[in-house]
Order: structure tokens, then sequence, then C-alpha cells
């Protein structure tokens, strides 16, 4: 089994906090380990004891020299001093100033099982730790707020950014807000199987998509070409991902007959469906106006009087 690779050196600095990852042993993987700031502990788990640095020290294990192991090092923000144990000392910074080590950006963290998996844990504002992140027997990614006071998961992607959930095959679930410009404070969610559902801004549900000429410019014709539709061919087929059977378009056959209309974002490969209703239309329309051109010259050909008449 792979060494459990995890290393949480907590830290407080100018009010703000940190963690970083090591391996102190070049071994290839991250080691759970501890510095203990009231006396200058450094522990790693399996591996090593060590004294250094004290009270005010911020820890910034990194791997200074490209060894491939990470060294016992701090930073002490009081008189920038940055010491690497038995190696160097050197002054760099001071009160006030974030140290930036290397240090693996990576934590693995080895499954549990269904009662021991382990958490990055959260402290809430009254210090009670209740907000969780961890992965179940079951592999899937829980993150929980357990705190009484009720304040739910807030996940950020900024104004006009994109909140997506995969599943292994393409974007099952995203959210979007979009920016001021256009529509101000309208969000969208989409999701693979059923469509696009709008926020309105006072909150409303909608599955509506806003289409007002207030919202464009330069608002022209277009000859779509819409017979071409007529050349694809519905498929069935059974979905790879929970293997239940379906029917639809092929999006690759899509692609040779409308590229237009054609979808690859990443893992998704697809095409338009809202889309193609307006090609539909048009060839709804156009077999109409054939159809009325012929109930036209059938109606003057009764009109005619026949031979003898």
């Amino acid at each position: 089994m792979k060494k459990l690779v995890l290393v949480a050196a907590a830290f407080l600095l100018a009010g703000t906090a940190g963690l970083l990852a090591a391996d102190f042993d070049g071994d290839g993987a991250n080691d759970i380990a501890i510095f203990r700031e009231s006396n200058g502990l450094w522990a790693v788990k399996g591996v090593t004891r060590t004294y250094f640095g004290g009270s005010n020290d911020i820890p910034v294990p990194a791997d200074y020299f490209q060894n491939g192991r990470s060294e016992f090092a701090i930073f002490r923000p009081s008189s920038g001093l940055w010491a690497v144990k038995g190696v160097t000392r050197a002054y760099f910074g001071g009160a006030g100033d974030t140290p930036l080590s290397g240090g693996n950006p990576f934590w693995n963290i080895p499954n549990g099982g269904a009662t021991n998996s382990p958490k990055l844990r959260f402290a809430d504002t009254t210090g009670d730790y209740i907000a969780n992140l961890y992965m179940d027997s079951n592999d899937k990614l829980h993150i929980e707020n357990l705190s009484s006071s009720g304040k739910g998961v807030n996940i950020f992607a900024g104004i006009g950014g994109v909140f997506e959930v995969a599943n292994g095959i393409a974007i099952a679930f995203s959210v979007q807000t979009s920016p001021d410009s256009v529509n101000p404070g309208q969000t969208r969610v989409h999701t693979l199987a059923q469509g696009t559902v709008y926020s309105t801004t006072d909150g409303t549900l909608t599955n509506s998509a806003p289409s007002s000429a207030d919202y464009k410019e330069d608002i022209q014709p277009i000859d779509l070409h819409a017979e071409r539709v007529l050349k694809l061919e519905p498929k069935s087929f059974v979905w790879k991902e929970n293997g239940k059977r379906d029917f639809g378009y092929i999006a690759e056959e899509v692609r040779e007959v409308v590229p237009e209309l054609y979808r690859e974002d990443r893992q998704i490969k697809g095409y338009d469906m809202a889309k193609l209703s307006f090609y539909l239309t048009e060839v709804v329309k156009a077999q109409d106006k054939r159809i009325s051109a012929l109930e036209e010259e059938i109606r003057a050909l009764k009109a005619e009087p026949t031979a003898g008449e």
C-alpha cells in the first residue's frame, strides 16, 4: 500500500493560516508530520523527531537543495531569519511578511474505509472543528458543514465564472452567473440530462432563456440551409456510464452534416440541441410552403372546366 503522504504544518501569520506538504525521507511521498510551536518539536511519523525553532516561528519545510528531501526549516518574522537545520541561516523579510517556501503542493490521503476515512477539518467561529472534506469508502467526495450556525457551503467562481461538476464522461452539472454587462444577476443552471434552468434577479426559477431584443444588437436575417438536418438519422444506444438504453443523434454525425451545431469542450462532445429546433422549424416552414403551393395548384386544376363541358 502506498505510504500515507500528508504533512500539515499549520501556522498563523498576520491573521492568515496555511498548509505545507513535504517529503522528509526522500522516498518520493509526502509524510505525516507536525510542528509544535510551543517547544519547536518536529515529528515525522515513523521517521524521526527533532527540535528546531520555537514560539512564533513559522515552519517552511522544502527541498532547498534539490536532493529529493525536504529540510527542517523555519522563518522568524520578528527578525527575518530563515534557518535550515544543520545547513544554513539567512536574513530576508520581516514582520508582516508571508514566507513562500517550495514544498510539494499535493497532499495524498488514503481511504480509511467506511468509518475511518481521513478528513481535512476546519473550525467554525466558535472553534469547533465540524467542517469536513473527505473521500468515503464508495469513492464519493464529501464536503460537510455541520456548524450549528447553518451557513451552508459557499463555492465562489467569480463574476461570470462557471462552477462545473463532471461525471467522468462529461460535465453533468454547471452553474454560471452572467457578468454585469449581460443580464446582470442572472444565474444559469445546466444539467446534462435536463437542459438549462435560469434564475432571475428576484430568485425565480424558469426554463425560459433570455431572448429579448434588449439583450442583442446587429440583428440580421439568416439562411440556415435547414434542409441539411434531413440527413441526420437517430440511433439507439446504451450509455457507458449507467448502462441505460437511450436514443438520439450521434455528435460526430451531427458534425458531418451541420458542423456549426457541434460542440466540444474538454471532456464534452455533443451538439447544441436547443438550436437544432430552429433548423427543424425552417424545414417545417419550407414544407408548409410547398404544400400550400400544391394545394393552390390542385384548386386551380379543379376549377378548370373538363373537356366536353
